[in-house]
């Protein structure tokens, strides 16, 4: 199979800004990271993986239920303070 470079350099131009992100993506996770994940594959082993991520799901649903409920609170402060500060 021969491959045309007037389609491949028609796919670059398409896709450019997707090609950009998936190389700026590799550059910044670089091999250390496949060494990374390669370390945590043998410290946990390949059962252990998708309950450590459930884990970590529910302790960032948990953070975001919290930043949440702290934003709503801050802001039910501030209004109460603007509505004090109009009636005077």
């Amino acid at each position: 199979m021969e491959i045309n470079p007037d389609v491949v350099s028609d796919y670059i131009r398409k896709h450019k800004k997707k090609i950009m992100e998936l190389f700026v993506l590799i550059n910044f996770l670089g091999p250390e990271m496949f060494v990374v994940f390669f370390a945590i594959l043998l410290l946990f082993g390949g059962k252990k993986i998708p309950e450590l991520m459930k884990g970590l799901g529910k302790g960032i649903k948990e953070f975001n239920s919290a930043r949440a409920n702290i934003e709503s609170e801050l802001k039910e402060g501030m209004k109460e303070v603007d509505e004090k500060g109009a009636t005077k």
